[in-house]
């Protein structure tokens, strides 16, 4: 490799695992001082995105690198993403996992498979797996990115939720703004509650209210982890005990609504430990 190319690639190699979500400021990938300008491929078959893991598991790391002329470097990073979610560190005792490889590798194909191990008392939330790779160039492969989320092994049950109203077990409800009115109530009454793996009250943390408008591809849409379009949001983020009356009311305006199509309803709950639950309502809304 030349002298050129070794001061770049380590260049590259000190900044390119910055969160490229949330990295507004990273460096630019440099260009490559050679006649061979095309990247590196990168395939990952594990982990899978949005895989939960429990506290005490092995991770399952499989990854294909490919070059059309010589590979160079990989790197592997796991690290928290409580600051970019609503899931910050659960456990005050523990501490967010974090793993960080870099490896040599040759030749035009190379693969790798290994398992790391998760400690039990890592703090439970989400994680993000990174990998990225350069060739003996300098360029750098399209990074592959993976969601994970920890959850702590004493307590893997997920909070609960009764409802008063509405009933979140229709499969969707429809209402229409009476003639004259430009808002509409929504009232929410529910009880939310936690516990641990031996039936022992847990701690409640979080819970957030949407109520998303699908757009005019709702019907393709199953879940409220689709796409959709927030109007109104309700956070409470510190609500502790195990047992908690959730009540509010949405003001829904005419105005902020699109004439007969579909509106998604969701709450989502969350435990101290980084569990969570999701339950969604469909609407369907009419005005004249």
């Amino acid at each position: 490799m030349k002298t050129t190319s070794l001061f770049f690639a380590l260049i590259l190699l000190t900044s390119i695992f910055a969160c490229n979500k949330e990295c507004s400021e990273c460096p630019k990938p440099v260009t490559a001082q050679s006649s061979d300008v095309t990247r590196p491929v990168i395939t990952v078959p594990a982990p899978e995105d949005q895989t939960t893991y429990i506290g005490g598991d092995s991770l399952l790391i499989k990854t294909i690198f490919s070059d059309d002329k010589e590979l160079s470097q990989y790197r592997i990073e796991i690290h928290n993403d409580f600051d970019g979610h609503s899931h910050g560190k659960m456990d005050g005792a523990a501490l967010p996992f974090y793993f960080d490889t870099l490896v040599t590798i040759s030749g035009i194909v190379d693969s790798q498979e290994y398992k790391i191990f998760i400690p039990q008392d890592a703090a439970a939330g989400k994680y993000h797996f990174l990998v990225t790779a350069l060739d003996a160039a300098g360029n750098e492969a399209l990074f592959v990115e993976r969601d994970l989320t920890f959850i702590n092994p004493n307590d893997t049950v997920p909070p609960g939720v009764s409802f008063n109203y509405p009933d979140f077990t229709a499969t969707g409800l429809q209402f229409t703004f009476v003639p004259g009115k430009d808002t509409f109530q929504l009232p929410i009454s529910a009880t939310l509650f936690d516990q641990l793996n031996d039936g022992s009250p847990g701690v409640l943390k979080s819970y957030s209210l949407l109520f998303k408008h699908l757009g005019l591809h709702a019907k393709q849409m199953q879940t409220a982890s689709d796409s959709g379009e927030v109007i109104y949001e309700i956070k409470n983020t510190n609500i502790g005990g195990s047992a908690y009356g959730l009540g509010q009311t949405l003001i829904l305006n005419k105005s902020d609504l699109l004439h007969d199509h579909d509106y998604l309803l969701e709450l989502i709950i969350q435990d101290q430990k980084g569990n969570f639950i999701e339950r969604d309502l469909k609407y369907h809304i009419r005005y004249f």
